[in-house]
């Protein structure tokens, strides 16, 4: 296993659409999401990189209602709300006993949209998240 660079708060999450049959048309990306209300992460209390906690174990997204929006937006859906997650892909290297989460880590995402006009349809869209940015480039982890 390669050594990637170990996530921290500072971390930057990327969403790409999965393309399935019932994606809103017309969605377009605002830009990858850090970590806040709607993005939650295990914070290691003691470790650090690069002055900022490490984050370990996974991060789960939740977007409860249209007032947090997912990172798509569109001229003819509205979100309703949506929820995801990233998984630990470390196998070694633990901060106070739990894997840490790199750059690189995986996960899936799933939210519901619905049409803005008539007829009022609903929409599903699938996304693959990716850590994009770790937040610092110099602890690295396997």
């Amino acid at each position: 296993m390669s050594l990637k660079d170990i996530a921290n708060t500072d971390l930057l999450v990327k969403f790409t659409r999965a393309g399935t049959p019932s994606d809103p048309p017309g969605l377009v990306y605002t830009g990858d999401v850090g970590l806040g209300t709607q993005v939650v992460t295990i914070e290691s209390t003691k470790c650090k990189a690069a002055s900022k906690s490490i984050c370990t174990e996974t991060i789960s997204i939740t977007w409860p209602s249209p007032a947090m929006p997912c990172p798509f937006t569109s001229t003819t859906f509205t979100f309703i709300s949506g929820a995801g997650f990233v998984l630990v892909s470390a196998t070694k290297t633990k901060a106070e006993g739990k894997l840490v989460m790199r750059k690189g880590d995986k996960g899936s995402c799933v939210g519901s949209w619905q049409e803005i006009a008539s007829p009022y349809r609903t929409a599903v869209c699938e996304c693959d998240l990716e850590i994009s940015d770790a937040g610092q480039t110099k602890v690295k982890a396997q």
